[in-house]
This record gives C-alpha cells, sequence and structure tokens, in this order.
C-alpha cells in the first residue's frame, strides 16, 4: 500500500495514476475531520474506485463513526478491529463503540493484528472475547481476515496468527470461513475472484 500524505487535488491525482494497481490510502487527519470539504474527498475516493482504511484506537473510535457517517457512499475498512486492549484485558468502552460503528452498513473490518495487541505471551483463549465480540458486531460477511505481518512477529509467527485465525474461526459454517478468509476482501477491494 502506498501512503499519500495530502488532500491536494494535484498530488492525488498524480499517485493514482502512478498507482493505478495498487491501493493507495489517503490520510485526512487523525481526528478525522475533513478540513478541504466532505464533498470533495467524497467525489475524489469514490471516483478512484478506493475504499478508506480507518487505522484507529480505541478511543478514536467515535470520531471514526463520525467520519463513516458523514460519507455514507464511500466503503471504510477498520483495520485491527480499533487495536483492541487485550493485553489490559479490558473490553469496554471498545466493544461497545466498535459495535456502534458495525451498524453502520458502508463499514468492515480487518480481523487482524490481535496477537500484537495481546503481546507475549498470549494464548488463543486471550482473544476469543474480542474475535466474538468482533464477529458479533460485524458478521462474516463484513470481516476480513489479515495477518498483520510483519509486525504481527513482536508476538508469533506467522503460522502461529494463521493458526491461532483458524481457531478462532472454527465455529464458523465453510461459507462464513471462506467470506472471512477472503471472500471480503474480493468483494470490498474489487479483487478478481
Amino acid at each position: 500500500m502506498r501512503w499519500v500524505l495530502t488532500l491536494s487535488p494535484s498530488r492525488f491525482r498524480f499517485a493514482r495514476s502512478r498507482w493505478s494497481c495498487e491501493a493507495v490510502a489517503v490520510v485526512l487527519r487523525e481526528d478525522y475531520r475533513v478540513q478541504v470539504g466532505r464533498e470533495t474527498v467524497r467525489l475524489w475516493l469514490r471516483d478512484a474506485g478506493l475504499v478508506y482504511d480507518l487505522l484507529v484506537l480505541p478511543h478514536q473510535l467515535p470520531a471514526a463513526t463520525a467520519a463513516v457517517r458523514a460519507l455514507p457512499d464511500l466503503t471504510f475498512v477498520l483495520d485491527h478491529l480499533a487495536k483492541p486492549p487485550i493485553a489490559a484485558g479490558q473490553r469496554e468502552p471498545w466493544a461497545t463503540e466498535l459495535a456502534t460503528l458495525a451498524r453502520e452498513p458502508n463499514v468492515v473490518a480487518k480481523f487482524s493484528g490481535l496477537v500484537t495487541e495481546a503481546g507475549r505471551p498470549w494464548r488463543v483463549e486471550d482473544l476469543r472475547p474480542y474475535a466474538d465480540t468482533a464477529l458479533a458486531a460485524f458478521g462474516p460477511d463484513r470481516l476480513m481476515l489479515g495477518s498483520d505481518w510483519p509486525v504481527c512477529l513482536l508476538a508469533g509467527t506467522y503460522a502461529e496468527v494463521m493458526a491461532a485465525a483458524d481457531s478462532l474461526l472454527d465455529g464458523l459454517a465453510p461459507a462464513e470461513q471462506d467470506a472471512v478468509r477472503g471472500g471480503t476482501a474480493t468483494r470490498v477491494y474489487g479483487l478478481a475472484p
């Protein structure tokens, strides 16, 4: 993924033409307030066929929800389930704010980064309440699996992360597992099946 740290129309057009085959993320501001005009941003992203990845922390979920509501015809992807405080063993207010965001139909979430937030040593059972919360909020058709590699190496190998994901998704029907493991990402990012 290439990051474009500007909203300048000429720079955006350059990035779009330069990396047209790759995802391009536009970073607005940490607090997600659109300063150059909501309509301008919406048109840039919509016309480029892009989705907006939300990389936020739990305390930023209300601002992310406001941004999502302000731009209802864009698709948003919540990265790493907003990095829940797994190491601290806290689920609230993260779970409530995640459920609020998930009620917006133009949002899907990446089922990734859990082991990094748990830290070493972690067990699948440490992750399960957070995974179950995300599955209940978004459902399998609005979740996409991610490894968070190479960042996941801080807390586990790629194989360990994928084995944990397999365990966390084990209770889903095969079609639901397929959605999380690739179907949702294929649909949302417009990838060839």
